[in-house]
């Protein structure tokens, strides 16, 4: 199925970042036990919808409805707004399309616009 993704997985293994809508929480398996904990929170005032690692770098970006566009080069331990140019601040949906170079695009209402190229 298609659509925003608001979770990405970290490493160490057993621990993922979760876009929620309070902000991108970083959960960590419990050792010896099958159940997860929230180990910290990130931008707790913002609605993340979607979570994107850019592969290259490993930069991870975070779209949020209200909040704009967010990019943590810490594995989501702090967090950088990156919306220089945009006009409007209500983030979807986020994708990696390899064009030569891998760039690393934000998608709002059908319109691409690039985050971060190389």
């Amino acid at each position: 199925m298609a659509g925003p993704r608001s979770i990405v997985r970290l490493r160490p293994p057993g621990s993922v970042l979760v876009g929620t809508i309070e902000g991108v929480a970083c959960m960590e398996r419990d050792s010896g036990g099958p159940g997860w904990r929230i180990a910290h929170r990130t931008l707790t005032d913002k609605h993340i919808h979607a979570l994107l690692i850019e592969p290259e770098s490993g930069t991870i970006f975070a779209g949020a409805n209200h909040g704009s566009i967010f990019a943590s080069a810490d594995g989501g331990q702090s967090w950088e707004r990156r919306d220089e140019g945009l006009t409007q601040h209500n983030v979807y949906s986020l994708e990696v399309r390899p064009a030569g170079r891998r760039r690393a695009h934000l998608r709002r209402d059908g319109a691409r616009a690039p985050l971060l190229q190389r």
